[in-house]
């Protein structure tokens, strides 16, 4: 090989290393090929705000009021209630269901159904001791004109008056509703008078009222109703209850 072309190879060589050197040492050595291969930022650590019992009304055998245009109340009542749960979970709380799909609690043969499904849903929000218990309904009423979601509390229990008030206020700004209501103490509804932690029932609306049936039959507004709910507590919390202690 003449001693050119040896020479053009040797040097050809050289510039290679060096530039395979610069290269290497020069880089930043915090930087990577694969952005994939990163190690993602810690997500913040949810908060443990306490038990939330969330209450379908009705299920099963027992559909509750069924409305002008032939929805059933049981049906609205859960599909709130699973709009709802996600809601209140994403903040910080720890949610509970009293029921996740179409049936009645209690035994399965007991001769006293309806009886026994209300004494199941108070024995589990007992059980559970939550922060709240919110138990979602629907209305009915013979004038079909009459309409509004409206919230009851146990006249008795102040911290339940306060939510529902809190409520009511965020159901009536959100949905804007013809009749804007205000919450009523309750002496006789069972959960409420049975159940020893706060808790407030929910009135959706009046599946007796051509409009609001219609409403509270779809799927968006049923997500309405649960954020307007879900705003209402986050209200309360922020306003009442700024480090509450967790229920076990």
């Amino acid at each position: 090989m003449p001693k050119f072309i040896s020479g053009v190879i040797i040097a050809l060589i050289l510039l290679g290393l060096v530039f395979f050197l610069t290269q290497t040492f020069d880089k930043d050595p915090s930087s990577t090929e694969n952005p994939s291969s990163e190690l993602e930022s810690p997500t913040e650590q949810p908060k443990n705000l306490g038990v939330i019992v969330l209450d379908a009304g009705h299920g099963g055998l027992d559909p509750g009021k069924v409305g002008i245009n032939d929805v059933l109340e049981k049906d609205i009542n859960l599909s709130i209630v699973l709009k709802l749960q996600p809601l209140l979970e994403d903040y910080g709380f720890t949610v509970h269901l009293t029921r996740d799909s179409d049936k009645i609690l209690g035994p399965a043969n007991s001769s006293r159904p309806k009886r026994d499904d209300m004494i199941a849903r108070v024995d589990m929000v007992k059980n559970l001791n939550p922060y709240f218990t919110i138990s979602i309904h629907q209305n009915s009423f013979p004038t079909p004109s009459v309409n509004g979601p409206q919230v009851f509390y146990y006249k008795d229990s102040e911290e339940s008056a306060t939510m529902a008030q809190i409520i009511q206020n965020s159901l009536n700004q959100y949905l804007n509703p013809q009749k804007k209501r205000e919450p009523q103490s309750n002496a006789n509804y069972y959960l409420l008078t049975r159940t020893p932690t706060p808790t407030v029932i929910v009135e959706c609306g009046f599946l007796s009222n051509p409009d609001e049936a219609a409403l509270l039959a779809t799927d968006a507004y049923q997500q309405k109703v649960a954020e307007a709910v879900f705003m209402g507590v986050v209200s309360y919390y922020e306003t009442n209850s700024q480090d509450p202690t967790p229920s076990e």
